[in-house]
């Protein structure tokens, strides 16, 4: 990777202009690479969006039960690893595209921690979307659209791949069809549930702990003001004032502006951003089943 970081070095432009040739349905794996993982791969950012994915997963409560397992799940034992975990798994498959052998194997990997537990299609598909559109719904919550539909059509056309690989069939055939999809699913099942409730306060809890502890409130309202209005109220969590608010959408349009007009960040993965210990995980024994003594132990994560 360090040619790619002295490309990037002395072509500031060179991941726009690389995008503006690339063909969003056939190079799908390298332009989601260069947009999740190298220009939007701030690891706030990707945190940010991460949590907020998975607020929406566990609005549906089917999903949080099996997220939850009556406070016995890892989400709630050992909350930093498991999510650092999945970000590495969704590193390795963008860094190294899921049409690889090395990214067939992690999905492969994905589906065996899966498989103990009943997912129907539908709940897959929602976990997919979510994965697929945060982003974009983050930009536009905060008035700052940055990615054009190109840019969508690949994200798109790249978690559609990875979730025919897993086996999830009936995606949408856009990303605007995958929209109004998502949005109609969280209209007929979104529903409070206890356990829901409890995942989203260790999730929130544990994106403010990313911060150093002086700013850990201000990540705390930065998050609940990107949640819209239904996802709050499904949770019953409170809404920042409307200064807050106002102080938290300036921040977070900032990062977007700046990202979409400065130079180019060098090459990076969430790999190493949030893996922390190695560069080539080995997949087989990280993921879930950890020791039932493992602790929720926050840490500043690496490139923030």
């Amino acid at each position: 990777m360090w040619t790619d970081t002295v490309a990037m070095a002395l072509h500031p432009r060179r991941i726009r202009d690389e995008l503006a040739r690339l063909d969003p349905e056939h190079d799908n794996e390298r332009m989601t690479h260069l947009l999740l993982e190298v220009r939007y791969g701030n690891s706030v950012f990707v945190a940010a969006a991460y949590t907020l994915a998975f607020l929406r997963q566990m609005s549906i409560p089917s999903i949080a039960r099996t997220v939850h397992r009556g406070g016995t799940g890892d989400i709630m034992r050992a909350t930093r690893q498991r999510n650092d975990d999945t970000l590495v798994f969704f590193g390795e498959i963008m860094r190294c595209d899921y049409t690889s052998g090395r990214g067939g194997a992690v999905i492969d990997r994905l589906n065996e921690i899966h498989s103990r537990y009943r997912i129907s299609n539908d709940q897959n598909l929602y976990t997919l979307a979510s994965l697929t559109l945060e982003g974009h719904r983050i930009a536009e919550s905060v008035g700052t659209p940055v990615l054009s539909d190109r840019e969508l059509d690949a994200l798109y056309y790249f978690w559609r791949g990875v979730g025919r690989r897993m086996g999830i069939t009936d995606v949408p055939g856009s990303s605007a069809e995958f929209m109004r999809w998502t949005r109609h699913y969280e209209r007929q099942n979104a529903e409070y549930t206890a356990g829901g409730r409890a995942v989203a306060d260790v999730m929130i809890a544990d994106f403010a702990a990313r911060f150093p502890l002086p700013l850990r409130r201000a990540a705390r309202i930065l998050l609940l003001t990107l949640c819209d209005d239904e996802l709050l109220d499904v949770h019953r969590l409170s809404r920042p004032s409307r200064y807050q608010g106002a102080v938290a959408v300036l921040a977070m349009r900032g990062y977007l502006i700046g990202t979409r007009v400065l130079p180019d960040p060098s090459d990076r993965s969430w790999v190493e951003l949030f893996g922390h210990t190695t560069a080539y995980p080995d997949f087989a024994r990280i993921g879930q089943q950890r020791d039932r003594g493992a602790a929720r132990v926050p840490h500043v994560g690496q490139g923030e």
